[in-house]
């Protein structure tokens, strides 16, 4: 079974630890915590979860937002946790589309069962058009050390995606100085620094018109071609785009840049899951303890994933790094750095190679386990 995607709407601290215990079960993933405010929704659109589990902590503009999330986000399970016993206080509650009221008490296993049989329910209750909103999957790509293969990983992994038949769309979210375009012999004409420019009216006929279709059926949203064009480019520009695109594409995987800037943990944010690059070598391994840190203290840390890339090339083994990562290890892909060289100067990325490599296995094992929801 996968595991049901939740936004925890609360603003406090203590809120959000009694969230965390709820949700403490393998058929829980938080996608996020947002606070209670007036652009909340755009976020929770933005990621379109499973469940919003909102926190009662008294602010009445809750029932604003549980309203229009109900109205414009259809199969999402609204769940509220609650101190207050007063049954008045939870019938009122449910006029503003909440489907579930739990007091914050509640045992785990009854947790789990009721918001698992209601989340079934709603799921049926979907016509074709709005299952495939709830089904998009963002999965970023990230590391925090230059060189890593990101970029190569990202390229190869949305390839597989398109020859599965999945409308896919990669994008290059490496503003400053980014790959993609060069890994795929492509020159784009505009980019997304030109899409943001066009202000507040941007819609999904907006955003075809500058992406590029690949010769393979995947679409590209290029990175800008000069590093001060990313100047143009804001987190909410990121959650924007995302909230449009994700109704339309069945995977979308964006190549993150080194740095952990605004944009880049506002993809972080809205991302179902994060495959960290590392290599087989200390330094890498540090970065990867710091990373943890960071994405700990923004509860993003459980949806990142460890692929460790040019296995045999390090000075770390495979069970070094197992024991002192936290982070659960989706695969490997072994040193192959003739074969990566020539796929790059040819501007043909490995899978698409006709020579079977041990690399080009190593990439459909790793994209075998993310198909089967292992991620």
């Amino acid at each position: 079974m996968n595991k049901l995607k939740v936004i925890v709407v609360a603003s406090e601290t203590e809120s959000r630890i009694t969230a965390k215990n709820l949700l403490e079960n393998e058929n829980f993933a938080i996608s996020a915590y947002v606070e209670c405010k007036a652009d909340s929704f755009l976020k929770i659109n933005g990621i379109y979860p499973d469940v919003v589990l909102c926190m009662d902590e008294g602010d009445h503009l809750i029932y604003e937002l549980s309203r229009r999330i109900y109205v414009s986000m259809p199969g999402v399970l609204l769940v509220m946790a609650t101190d207050d016993e007063n049954v008045e206080h939870n019938s009122s509650t449910v006029e503003f589309g909440f489907h579930m009221i739990v007091g914050t008490s509640i045992d785990a296993d009854e947790f789990v069962s009721r918001v698992s049989n209601l989340n079934a329910i709603e799921k049926k209750r979907l016509t074709d058009d709005q299952r495939r909103i709830t089904n998009a999957q963002i999965l970023s790509v990230y590391s925090a050390k230059g060189g890593s293969g990101k970029t190569m990983i990202a390229t190869n992994l949305a390839l597989l995606f398109t020859q599965r038949k999945k409308k896919t769309l990669l994008i290059d979210a490496s503003f400053y100085f980014g790959d993609v375009s060069l890994y795929l012999d492509l020159n784009p004409k505009d980019t997304i620094s030109e899409l943001v420019q066009e202000g507040s009216n941007i819609t999904i006929d907006t955003i075809n018109s500058f992406t590029v279709l690949h010769s393979s059926g995947l679409n590209i949203l290029p990175a800008p071609k000069s590093p001060e064009s990313a100047e143009y480019i804001t987190e909410e520009h990121i959650e924007k785009l995302l909230s449009i695109m994700r109704p339309y594409y069945d995977v979308i995987i964006i190549d993150l840049p080194v740095v952990l800037n605004n944009t880049t943990l506002a993809a972080i944010e809205n991302s179902d899951t994060v495959l960290y690059v590392a290599t087989p070598d200390i330094a890498s391994l540090k970065d990867v303890f710091q990373v943890q840190k960071v994405m700990q203290s923004l509860q993003q840390h459980d949806k990142f994933k460890l692929l460790l890339n040019r296995l045999g090339s390090g000075t770390l083994s495979l069970k070094d790094i197992k024991n002192n990562c936290a982070y659960p290890i989706i695969g490997t892909l072994h040193e192959d750095e003739k074969t990566v060289s020539a796929s790059i100067s040819k501007g043909s990325p490995l899978v698409l190679l006709p020579k079977k490599t041990r690399l080009a296995m190593d990439f459909r094992a790793v994209f075998g386990k993310i198909v089967a929801g292992e991620l």
